[in-house]
This record gives structure tokens, sequence and C-alpha cells, in this order.
């Protein structure tokens, strides 16, 4: 039994807090929402319903330390992918005529050509005008003919050179996108290496290439092994010379800075094809569904929300026809005599609003009045009825330093008073002159009674 002294304590509690219930306490969760949507067991990342949820199952097959690297490589290049598919969107706009924003009309020049696309940063007027009285007179307008035209070619021109500059902006991209995938590719090819040689306890001594030099022939190799459709997704396609897949493999080793014809010269087929053949039997399969495959799956899928898109949008003047005709025809059968209930509660709720609205209207107008102020022009906001005291500010202010401004002490050598006496110094004077003459006249008083006795 615990001790007077455990009770008082509260020992015992702590040793009860510390256990079951505190761990029930601890894991519950920490709002409804939570205990609504429980994490599934195998989705530790949070990944669905997200872009990345077709690679789950693939995921979860890797090692731990391995999943967050690809899903952080994945993300980075899914991004460039959609920057690259947006800027190649725009810059198709270069390959079509110009057309009028409101009717769609595909404008054309004096000539009766379609106009080339302009970009809007290129689209500015010429900026050479006259005056006012020079606009009627034959040689100015001959004058900014010439201006217009030459203003028109140097649009053409700037035209040319905005289109030039959108392809290298997208051919960067498609540089950067190979080596981020290059690099993914390599980073898989080097954790199958590394598992391979810990399952089976470490690789036989004789081999000729380094972990390195392994890593990149077994990259290499499973680059080479796509098919036409992978590797056009990369840019590559078949040729009459070589397939796309081998040029996918070459433009590696380019990238990457491997010579492939050295390490393969060096390497031991015995000993050394052994470990890149069994890697790349797993990552022929694993490296095109992290990547090609999931690209692919993303695509479709925008692809059909576009294609959803343009048909709600095609068919939306024709629902909205099919909707205005069938107003028309139920205003032509209405029923003046005997209208219908939604239609006079139609009529209820705009006379209300109506209603309201001069109401409110009527309000502002007495609220002026009574204000005193004009019906034409809005009153400043005021408080209480009296007039906001934030004008007066400046002069109280002014006030304010007038009452706590200290009076100037003369400098040291200056007269004071112009040389006069100081006001208490007049005062003593006054002083000594009262105390004098009452004297004297006591004494005269004394000197006149002592004649009379």
């Amino acid at each position: 039994m615990p001790s007077t002294t455990d009770s008082a304590t509260g020992t015992n509690k702590r040793r009860r807090a510390n256990g079951s219930r505190a761990n029930r306490r601890t894991t519950a969760p920490a709002t409804a929402e939570a205990a609504a949507k429980p994490v599934a067991p195998n989705d530790p990342f949070q990944l669905l319903g997200t872009r990345l949820e077709p690679i789950m199952k693939v995921l979860a097959s890797q090692p731990t330390s391995l999943q967050t690297h690809i899903i952080t490589k994945t993300n980075v290049m899914l991004d460039l992918l959609a920057t690259i598919r947006q800027r190649g969107e725009s810059h198709t706009r270069f390959g079509k005529p110009m057309t009028d924003a409101t009717s769609g009309a595909v404008l054309k020049d004096d000539e009766g050509k379609a106009k080339e696309f302009v970009p809007n940063s290129c689209r500015d007027k010429c900026p050479i005008k006259p005056s006012q009285q020079s606009n009627d007179d034959d040689d100015m307008k001959t004058l900014l003919e010439a201006a217009n035209k030459d203003h028109e070619a140097w649009k053409t021109a700037m035209s040319n050179h905005a289109k030039n500059v959108s392809e290298l902006e997208i051919s960067i991209r498609n540089e950067k996108l190979r080596k981020l995938f290059y690099e993914f590719i390599k980073d898989l090819a080097l954790t199958t290496v590394i598992t391979h040689e810990i399952t089976i306890g470490g690789f036989p001594a004789g081999n000729a290439l380094t972990t390195p030099e392994i890593t990149h022939v077994t990259a290499y190799s499973v680059l080479d092994t796509f098919s036409e459709d992978d590797a056009s997704f990369i840019g590559f396609n078949d040729t009459m010379e070589r397939t796309a897949s081998n040029q996918l493999a070459q433009d590696y080793a380019k990238v990457m800075s491997f010579d492939v014809a050295a390490t393969k010269n060096k390497a031991i087929v015995n000993r050394d094809g052994v470990i890149v053949l069994h890697a790349v039997e797993i990552l022929k399969v694993l490296v095109p569904s992290l990547t090609t495959n999931l690209w692919k799956s993303i695509q479709d899928q925008e692809r059909k929300s576009k294609i959803n898109a343009a048909i709600k949008l095609a068919l939306a003047p024709a629902a909205k026809k099919t909707a205005t005709e069938e107003v028309e025809a139920a205003l032509a059968n209405l029923d003046v005599a005997n209208p219908t209930k939604s239609l006079l509660d139609l009529i209820d709720k705009r006379t209300k609003a109506g209603l309201d609205k001069i109401k409110a209207d009527m309000k502002r107008d007495l609220r002026k009045n009574y204000l005193a102020g004009s019906k034409n022009q809005e009153l400043t906001p005021i408080k209480n009825g009296q007039r906001s005291k934030k004008a007066s500010t400046a002069a109280t202010s002014s006030k304010t330093k007038k009452k706590n401004a200290t009076p100037k002490r003369p400098e040291k050598g200056t007269p004071r008073n112009n040389g006069g006496a100081t006001p208490k110094q007049k005062k003593k004077k006054r002083g000594q002159r009262g105390h004098g003459s009452r004297g004297e006249s006591n004494a005269e008083g004394h000197q006149r009674g002592a004649g009379r006795s």
C-alpha cells in the first residue's frame, strides 16, 4: 500500500499519469478533422490526391532513405516540365496570324495578307506624331505614312527576335531537364549497385571497375533500353543511322562527361558485366515508372481537362441561346391577368429591392439636411453633431507651444531693461520712500505738540 507521504505529495498519481492514461491522451488526435481523416498506412508522405499518386506503390518498394530523394527530384522535374509545356503553348502563337480580340477575325494588312503575330510588348503605335495644325498638310501625310511603314517593319523585326528568344528559352530548359533526368537515373543506379553489393555480401575481388564507373555504365545501359516513345518524350526520335534510345544514351555520356569506350575496354565482362546486367534488369522497369510513365499520365490528365473545357466553352453559346428562347416563349405565353407564382415572387423581390434603395437614399438626404449640409455634396465625417476637431490641431499645438515656452535669459554682459531697475528693485525703492515720508510726518507732529504744551 502507498504510504501517507506518497498520497500527500501525489507521487502515486504521477506514477499512474506516466502509464497508459498518459499514452492515450498523447496519441489522441488534436482535432476532429485529424480523427476524421486518418493517414493511410501506405502513404507516409501523404501523396494521395497529388500528382505523385501514380508512383505510390513503386515508391513504397524502395528503401526508406531513398523515398524522400525520389520525391524531391521528381517534383523538381515535374515543375520544370510544366514550365516547358507552358512556354511551348505560348510559342505556338508565333505560327498563327493575328486575330481581333472581340470578333476573332483574322487581321489583314494593306495588301490583303494575314498579319503575322506580334507580341503585346511590340504593338505600340508609331511614336512620330505632328502637331494638330500640320495634320492636313499633304507633305506631312506622306512623311507619316513612311514613318508608319518603317515602324511596322520594326515591329516585324522585333517579333522575329521575340520568337528566337522564346525558342532559346525552351531549349535551355530542355537541356536542364535532361541533366536532371540523367542525374536522377545515376542516383538510382548507384543505390541499386550498393544494395546488390550489400545483399550478396560484397563484390568478389578482382573487379576492374570502381563503383562510380559501374554506376555510369549501368545508367548508360538503362537509357539504351528505352523505347522510342519514352525517348521521344525526352526529345529524341529514331533516325536512319541510330535509334532514339542510342541517341539518348550517347547524350547521357556527353552531358555527364562519361567515356564509354575507355570504360568498356577496362571492364571485365565475367565480373563487372554481371553486376551491370543485374542492375539493368531492375532499373529498366523502375526508371520509366518513376519518370516518363508518370509524365505521360500527368500530360493525359491535362489534355482531358483541356478537352472538357473546350467542349464546355463551345456548348455555352448554344445553351445561352436555348435559355433565351425559352424565356421569350414563356413571356409570349404569359397571361397578365393570371400571372404565375414564380413571376409574382420575382416582381415582389425586385420591388422590395428598389424600395430599399429609395429608402436608403431618402435617409441619406435627410441626414444631410439635419446637419445643415448641401444635398449636392457629401458632408465631411463629424462626430456627435459637431465638427471634427482634427482641423484645429495646428492651432492647438501652437497654443501649447506658447504656454510651455520659457522666457529666454539675457546673455552675460548685456544690460537688463535698458539699464533701468528691475521690478523687484522698483518695489523696494517705493517701500523706502513710503517709510521715509511717514517718519518725517511723525516728527513734525511731535514738534507741534511740544509747542502747544
